[in-house]
């Protein structure tokens, strides 16, 4: 019977393969023809309305701008398949061009009716900035905290103080202000209430500031960052432009001085290109994406592989995680599902997430993700993961895996979930816009079996508390290893909670501490009491072959109490003893001290070369490990975004 049925399914899979049709999209193309290479169909969506499992649609240069939607998949045998012609240049367009016809309003300002709402505007393929105060030429400025304002003396909750303010001659009363404010680690948009022009000071609504503004010491407001956009009067630079809602006009000043030609300047009109949903088994190959992005919602064993997102994501307002109903929003490159792929994509600009995968044993692999999440809010990063799962069995267990992510304004990769592994990721350059922020980012007792291994993790920016990797309150079982930390304002490693494992780490000239584990009593937030709290922290973790200049307790505390420490070197000498860490060289030198220092627990991986494994996260005669993408940006891309870093012998 066994014998039978297993032939009978092969058959099956076998007419099905057979079976399987390759249909064909061209901008020359009509949906009322077969759909074959001489007569392809006109769209996307087309196409793929008659896919059956094993089919293919296959895309041919050109730029289409429509939003394909597939609500069945295919099989594991037989997966469908929506990709762009080899070697041919297909982008999906989120924009729409604006023919209307311009006029001059003052100066180099011109105007034209544009039905909103009008959230992303386009002169060409640059990004044009909403008009705001202070100014802020994109994307040269995107990263200079310079051009926020800053909170003057007497600011409190709703009430901004800024003498520089009164200068601007503006009332900005109904204005948009974006908030950087109290503990600086989210940002929220909100609409100021009263102003005047002349006046220092102005009253924003908090009706959707949530609860962590509670009556404590800890949060301050006169050393916040904001900036107003929204006001046509700030509309005073090349580049900028303003959307009146109520009269449907659009105003543009061009970075030369001369009207703009028809179709020259494009809205966003589709966040996403490409969704999914509840559809297994569908590889998406090959496109780029243009002021748009991909989203799957409850697909399972899907791939993206060799896409490349440009403005994928923006939003005015920033949602506020507390307030019902949210308000904003933030569209972006998501998967939703379990055992998805992503591999070998590129994003740059969104001005939220980069990706946000959702669900367990998903792959994310070999992407390059830059310049995102521009207001500073933890609440988006370049990578975020949640390892919830769908279905009651599954749970975490990702793989975020050899991507080079840099430029952020808060933590670059932030994940959840049990048993993920982040591992051959080069991470740097996060924190740039709010503080209190970590490079890596983890937390719970969620994250238990969770490996952060083989990573470069360097310079965060936050001004306040900048660390490199965090496993943060109420961790768990959390396991970091032979990685290297450098260049974070305060901590290259922290580690709270407790049973975490901390070894073969390589970490130097980070503000305050290169590793900092927390040894008190652990705190019983509001946000996480339905986790009973330790005694001690850290009491029962291990910490050992850590090769630092500067390791701590911390309030220096006993490092840890009770825990397990071994093998570890603090010297501030350490520097001496790499090959050549200026130029990312960082094994140790022969005959050094970390050589042959280290010591193996547990029979847990120290890849020794040698009597014993060295102390750090390389071994002097071993493998010079590097981390991040092997594909070259210049080649695939055509350009080498400014801000990144070529890692010595990858390529």
């Amino acid at each position: 019977m066994t014998r039978s049925v297993t032939t009978a399914f092969c058959l099956a899979v076998t007419t099905t393969l057979a079976q399987a049709t390759t249909y064909h999209v061209a901008v020359t193309g009509n949906d009322d023809g077969p759909g074959t290479a001489a007569q392809p169909f006109r769209t996307i969506g087309h196409a793929t309305g008659v896919l059956k499992p094993g089919d293919t649609c296959l895309v041919h240069a050109g730029t289409y701008r429509e939003a394909v939607r597939i609500t069945e998949g295919g099989t594991k045998d037989a997966p469908l398949r929506i990709a762009a012609a080899p070697g041919e240049r297909v982008v999906l367009d989120g924009r729409d061009a604006i023919t209307s016809v311009w006029a001059q309003h003052e100066g180099n300002v011109y105007k034209t009716i544009v039905s909103g709402p009008v959230e992303q505007v386009f002169l060409g393929d640059r990004m044009l900035v909403e008009a705001r105060w202070p100014n802020m030429r994109f994307p040269d400025e995107l990263w200079d905290r310079s051009k926020w304002a800053r909170a003057g003396k007497e600011s409190t909750k709703g009430l901004m103080m800024d003498p520089a303010l009164a200068q601007t001659g503006i009332d900005w009363t109904g204005a948009l202000a974006v908030l950087n404010i109290s503990h600086q680690w989210w940002t929220w948009t909100s609409p100021v209430l009263k102003h005047g022009a002349g006046k220092d000071r102005f009253e924003y609504d908090t009706a959707s500031l949530s609860g962590v503004f509670g009556p404590t010491p800890y949060y301050r407001f006169d050393d916040d960052f904001y900036y107003l956009t929204g006001k046509l009067a700030a509309l005073d630079a090349p580049g900028e432009w303003f959307h009146d809602a109520a009269t449907n006009t659009l105003y543009v000043q061009p970075f030369e001085s001369r009207a703009p030609v028809a179709g020259e300047v494009s809205v966003k009109r589709r966040d996403y290109a490409f969704e999914a949903k509840n559809a297994d088994h569908v590889i998406l190959s090959g496109f780029h994406f243009v002021g748009c992005a991909f989203r799957f919602r409850n697909c399972h064993h899907c791939v993206v592989e060799d896409c490349h997102l440009l403005y994928a994501g923006y939003s005015r307002e920033i949602k506020e995680r507390y307030t019902k109903p949210k308000r904003g929003k933030s569209p972006g490159a998501t998967i939703r599902g379990n055992h998805n792929v992503v591999r070998r994509c590129s994003m740059a600009f969104s001005s939220g997430n980069g990706l946000v995968v959702t669900g367990a044993h998903n792959l994310v692999e070999e992407n390059l993700i830059h310049d995102v999440c521009w207001s500073g809010s933890l609440d988006y990063n370049a990578i975020h993961v949640n390892g919830r799962g769908y279905g009651d069995s599954l749970k975490g267990q990702n793989v975020i895996r050899r991507n080079t992510v840099f430029n952020g304004g808060s933590a670059l990769i932030h994940l959840s979930g049990p048993k993920n592994v982040v591992e051959l990721n080069h991470v740097y350059g996060g924190g740039r816009a709010c503080s209190d922020v970590s490079l890596v980012y983890t937390s719970l007792p969620l994250c238990a079996g969770t490996e952060i291994r083989y990573n470069w993790v360097h310079d965060c920016h936050a001004p306040h508390i900048a660390l490199g990797i965090r496993g943060d309150d109420k961790t768990r079982e959390l396991i970091v290893h032979h990685n290297v930390t450098w260049n974070c304002g305060w901590e290259g490693i922290i580690v709270k909670g407790d049973r975490n494992v901390v070894f073969n780490n390589t970490s130097y000239s980070n503000g305050k501490s290169d590793i900092l584990l927390f040894c008190g009593p652990e705190p019983d937030k509001d946000w996480h009491k339905k986790w009973p709290p330790v005694p001690k922290e850290n009491e029962h973790s291990r910490v050992f072959n850590n090769l630092t200049q500067s390791m701590r307790g911390h309030r220096n505390k006993e490092l840890p109490p009770g825990g397990e420490l071994a093998n570890n070197l603090e010297s501030e000498d350490m520097l001496t003893w790499l090959v050549d860490a200026e130029n990312l060289d960082f094994r140790p030198k022969p005959g050094t001290p970390p050589v042959d220092a280290g010591t193996v627990i547990d029979s847990r991986p120290a890849a020794a070369v040698g009597k014993a494994p060295d102390v750090g996260a390389y071994e002097a005669d071993g493998e010079r490990w590097a981390p991040g993408i092997t594909w070259d940006p210049g080649e695939v891309l055509g350009r080498v975004p400014t801000g990144y870093v070529q890692v010595p012998g990858k390529r």
